[in-house]
């Protein structure tokens, strides 16, 4: 745990992301190098693929023969694109690149440790990427922060020590404190305090317990009446909505948000010694979990301290993302592409076959065979 606030090479807080959704921002620059993207992680793939074939034929001879050359192109195009698109703005998106780049640069190190499923890894990733990008070309509403299922397998292929889907979210860069009176008692800082830290934190990650949960959040309203500080004041209004909304089932009871309740008893170490750092990284962890424990209808007035930061930070303009479920990428571009030119085939045979033209039966036949084939 003491490992988990100094940060491995790839973070966040190195990918300046933009601030909101992407509907405010002009994707001029992104249509500009999309195809010069799609073609570098096409070819990073491609080199990988020779690299694994070469490897498997000089395991009959002679490994030490093996050249990782191809390997070092597959490093080298991914490290283009990820700066393409850190140039149009698309943090988020280049960090996942900047992942699936030192994932190679590890293999680069140590070729025995390539493998088939290692391009496989970093083909599905660019899969998701290319659809994500072309997603927010065209408009439609998406977050980054569904990209975390491919992100977090190149992640481990880096051998990364920290993964969690707010690494992917648009990063707060403003620090304030929710508003609302706070009527509870005083707590301050010291052995009772962190007595009832330590025993709901526990309950928490053992067994994601919400009572638990319930208690947190009056403990740090309590830190809040009894803290003079603006700042320490604010994180833990903060901390409040986070465990506010894990105790109205809100939020899963998975690991990141399991580790979020950990290091918020780490945060409480340091300013009960009278530092008073508190660590961007976790806020920006928590003010994630604010922003995807969205109360429905009436039930918002059940949650105000969630509320209040949802109201402070603007939490509302995002939208709450399953960041375990692969929404993009999960299919080969190129059989999306011939299904969609089968499909627009299928149709115009169709058009004409309706209209009378008899000798288009069999045709209509043939092209919808090819349909089903692509949907299968």
């Amino acid at each position: 745990a003491a490992g988990d606030e100094s940060m491995s090479s790839i973070d966040v807080n190195n990918a300046p992301a933009v601030d909101g959704t992407q509907g405010d921002q002009d994707l001029g620059p992104l249509a500009w190098v999309l195809d010069e993207l799609r073609k570098s992680l096409d070819g990073a793939v491609k080199a990988m693929r020779r690299f694994v074939r070469d490897a498997e034929a000089a395991r009959e001879s002679d490994l030490a023969a093996l050249d990782a050359g191809t390997l070092r192109i597959a490093r080298q195009q991914l490290h283009q694109a990820c700066g393409a698109l850190e140039m149009v703005g698309m943090g988020p998106p280049a960090l996942v690149l900047r992942a699936m780049e030192s994932a190679v640069q590890k293999f680069v190190q140590r070729p025995e440790t390539c493998s088939d499923d290692a391009a496989a890894v970093i083909e599905r990733a660019s899969f998701a990427l290319i659809e994500y990008l072309e997603t927010v070309l065209a408009g439609k509403p998406a977050s980054p922060v569904a990209l975390f299922p491919q992100y977090r397998e190149a992640q481990a292929l880096a051998g990364a020590d920290r993964v969690h889907p707010a690494d992917l979210w648009p990063v707060e860069r403003r620090f304030r404190e929710p508003e609302g009176v706070v009527s509870a008692q005083p707590l301050p800082y010291g052995p009772e305090a962190r007595a009832r830290l330590d025993a709901a934190v526990l309950r928490i990650v053992k067994s994601g317990d919400l009572k638990a949960a319930r208690s947190l959040r009056d403990t740090c309203l309590g830190f809040v009446a009894a803290q003079q500080d603006r700042q320490s004041r604010s994180f833990w209004k903060i901390c409040a909505g986070f465990f506010e909304a894990f105790a109205a089932g809100l939020l899963p009871a998975d690991v990141y948000v399991k580790r979020v309740a950990s290091r918020v008893l780490m945060q409480y170490a340091t300013l009960s010694k009278g530092d008073t750092t508190i660590a961007d990284r976790l806020v920006q962890d928590l003010l994630f979990f604010c922003s995807q424990a969205k109360p429905s209808g009436t039930a918002a007035s059940d949650v105000p301290s969630l509320q209040a930061v949802r109201q402070a930070f603007a939490l509302d303009r995002f939208q709450p993302v399953d960041y375990e479920a692969a929404r993009f990428g999960r299919f080969d571009p190129a059989l999306l592409a011939q299904a969609r030119k089968r499909i627009a085939a299928a149709t115009e045979t169709w058009s004409a076959l309706a209209g009378g033209d008899r000798n288009k039966l069999k045709p209509a036949a043939d092209q919808f065979s090819l349909v089903c084939d692509s949907l299968r």
